[in-house]
């Protein structure tokens, strides 16, 4: 009986209280009441702002807090924007991208430039005749091979076909790199002339301290014994205008009154520019003298392969290959030498390509003689063929 009345009060207690108690000691339960729970979740609702516009709710670092966005719709042009962009607004920033490849000729490439967001375009050259350069164009690779094949169609020309086919096997086109001026039928234009130890070219003309420059280009041997290589002189100390290897195998240069040992020479091709009292070895100056007014003899003209004297030794040898030979007087081109072969009679020397003089030796012996160069390149376009 007293157990029943304990269990009908705590029945009661839980309606009035809200608790209940276990029948075992140990465990023990709270409930909450309703009213209670939608008082709380009302505190959390509080949370959540009053904010102005379209804003998205986004969640932050600490538990139970939030955090505004805004929602763009239009993207603008600040790069620093946290705004969370609308599909409405990616597409009108993309649109605006669009406006920005203006309408121009068709067959146009569309190009970099150096500002970010812009945009540069160069045209296709379409012009499939005989190609030329173009700066500001490109090429697309079909309009470049036609224009290729017929500006080749224009230069190169048959010489000789095959009996069968009818095909061409060797062509011929003109040469301007290697050799750009023609010599008269009568001469054939020679690679280079060299001298032995006995040939020279006497030029006859007479050099100034103030008013002569000498260009040439050479490829000396180095030898036990002064090698010349132009010029002429009194001696090395009276009125010298002249250039050579000493016996020290140096390169040495005359000019007036002094002669002097410049810098250790070598076999290889080389340009010489002895312009008045400077000289200059592949466009880099080796020497400068005092400046003066003198004139190499009057007897004699500047030699080319050696080096003219009124004493001593009349002429000084030299060993070199000599591709061409210049003297400007103030500045002006006088003597413009280029190696060549007379067809008459096979004379090797140099031809003046201002005055149309040829120039023999005018010491004994023979010049070698380098190959010939031609105007014409001949092209077999089919080994076979030519070796039928």
């Amino acid at each position: 009986m007293r157990f029943f009345r304990f269990f009908v009060f705590g029945i009661f207690a839980m309606f009035i209280g809200g608790v209940v108690v276990a029948t075992e000691e140990s465990d023990h339960v709270r409930l909450t009441s309703k009213n209670y729970v939608d008082t709380t979740l009302g505190a959390r609702q509080d949370i959540i702002p009053a904010q102005s516009g379209a804003k998205a709710v986004t969640t932050t670092s600490n538990a139970g807090e939030i955090a505004p966005r805004d929602v763009k719709t239009n993207l603008g042009s600040n790069t620093n924007d946290a705004g969370l962009p609308t599909v409405g607004a990616v597409n009108t920033a993309l649109n605006g991208k669009q406006d920005e490849i203006p309408a121009v000729n068709a067959n146009t490439v569309i190009t970099y430039t150096g500002t970010a967001g812009e945009i540069g375009r160069k045209g296709i050259y379409q012009d499939t005749g005989t190609y030329t350069a173009q700066q500001d164009n490109l090429i697309d690779a079909g309009t470049f091979n036609a224009a290729l094949k017929n500006g080749l169609d224009n230069e190169f020309v048959c010489v000789d076909r095959d009996p069968d086919s009818g095909n061409c096997w060797l062509w011929k086109i003109h040469n301007a790199t290697e050799y750009n001026v023609s010599l008269p039928s009568e001469y054939t234009p020679l690679m280079y002339i060299e001298a032995t130890g006995t040939q020279y070219i006497n030029t006859g003309v007479v050099l100034d301290g103030e008013k002569s420059r000498v260009v040439m280009d050479f490829q000396a041997s180095l030898t036990s014994s002064n090698n010349s290589l132009f010029g002429a002189r009194t001696s090395t100390t009276s009125k010298a205008f002249s250039f050579r290897i000493d016996s020290s195998n140096k390169w040495s240069a005359g000019y007036n009154t002094t002669t002097d040992a410049i810098s250790a020479a070598d076999e290889d091709r080389h340009t010489v520019d002895f312009d008045k009292n400077v000289v200059k070895l592949d466009g880099t100056t080796i020497k400068t003298f005092t400046s003066a007014s003198f004139q190499t003899p009057s007897t004699i003209g500047c030699a080319v392969g050696a080096i003219r004297a009124t004493s001593g030794s009349l002429v000084y040898y030299g060993n070199t290959k000599i591709y061409s030979f210049k003297i400007y007087t103030d500045d002006v081109l006088t003597i413009d030498l280029v190696p060549a072969r007379r067809s008459s009679d096979n004379a090797v020397g140099m031809y003046d390509r201002l005055s149309g003089t040829f120039f023999t030796n005018a010491g004994s012996g023979t010049f070698g003689s380098g190959r010939e160069i031609s105007n014409t390149v001949y092209i077999p376009q089919n080994q076979s063929a030519q070796n039928q």
